[in-house]
């Protein structure tokens, strides 16, 4: 079972959708962090601010839980905003603590605006800097869509995958050990995207 994590940080419908286009598995949106403890994999959507989503997290108890199923070794994959509440901590409208799976900053883009637009919105290529299954059937240097005005400043660059430039390069795509997380959207980056969302719950061991 896939667990689409629910903590009112954004539409998910999008991702359920695309998740479904991609698997026969049963989807589960999971509102309570008991749900974790039936999905073999999970996703973590979100959009918006970093402080706003931990509060929400906080509260729906999924802070704690998802730490307790990445270390009973499922995968986890966070998306966009989700992929920045992976950190250590975020500079976004203030200092917040994030979940500490993958070590790292975030941070605001430091790019000449009369050049780069900010928040960074649209499609952008992807360089893949280290060969994972994550990959697999998707080139290096493919467009995905983004949508964010922070990036991720990962602490170990051997937990970086793939690269992005937008003014500055920044890291789009990490992983450690089996946690995952991707600056885009692959669930609005067509076929790519889709092929992304199969690769991650294809992966096994």
């Amino acid at each position: 079972m896939i667990g689409i994590i629910n903590y009112n940080a954004g539409n998910i419908k999008s991702v359920v959708n695309a998740v479904a286009y991609c698997t026969d598995e049963q989807i589960l949106i999971a509102d309570h962090p008991r749900d974790l403890e039936d999905c073999s994999k999970l996703i973590l959507p979100g959009v918006g601010a970093f402080g706003e989503a931990m509060e929400s997290l906080d509260k729906a108890g999924f802070s704690t839980a998802i730490p307790l199923e990445v270390k009973k070794g499922k995968y986890l994959l966070g998306i966009c905003l989700g992929m920045q509440l992976l950190a250590t901590i975020s500079q976004e409208f203030g200092v917040f603590s994030g979940l500490d799976l993958i070590g790292g900053e975030i941070l605001p883009f430091r790019v000449d605006l009369s050049l780069y637009r900010v928040p960074h919105m649209g499609w952008n290529t992807v360089g893949i800097t280290k060969q994972d299954p994550f990959f697999f059937n998707i080139e290096t240097n493919m467009d995905f869509y983004f949508a964010h005005s922070y990036y991720f400043h990962c602490e170990d660059e051997s937990n970086i995958l793939a690269m992005t430039n937008h003014g500055m390069p920044f890291v789009s795509a990490i992983r450690k050990e089996n946690v995952y997380g991707v600056q885009f959207h692959p669930e609005k980056s067509q076929q790519s995207g889709l092929q992304l969302i199969k690769n991650f719950i294809g992966l096994s061991g």
